[in-house]
């Protein structure tokens, strides 16, 4: 039975984001993406020993994802993440 990658890797990724939560410094940032043609984002979430990409949207339910309300450490991104309204307090640094 031929199972894909990107299912296979589901696991891994749901601990690595969960690991993601209870860390002091995570960077999050965001480029355009086009994927079959269709226009998307691909999102980065790092911290010192963690990365985590994913390929979606711009809308917060979608970040909340990558980023949840657990997260109580520095959130480091540029401005844009805050008008999306992910971080409306709590501890933050943006850069432009």
């Amino acid at each position: 039975m031929f199972v894909r990658p990107v299912f296979a890797c589901f696991p891994v990724v749901e601990e690595l984001l969960e690991e993601l939560q209870q860390e002091d410094i995570v960077h999050l940032d965001e480029t355009p993406w086009y994927e079959k043609g269709a226009f998307k984002w691909l999102w980065v979430a790092l911290s010192a020993r963690i990365a985590v990409f994913h390929i979606g949207s711009r809308k917060k339910e979608e970040l909340l994802k990558l980023i949840t309300t657990a997260f109580t450490g520095w959130l480091v991104s540029d401005t844009a993440i805050w008008h999306i309204g992910v971080m409306k307090s709590g501890n933050g640094v943006w850069h432009t």
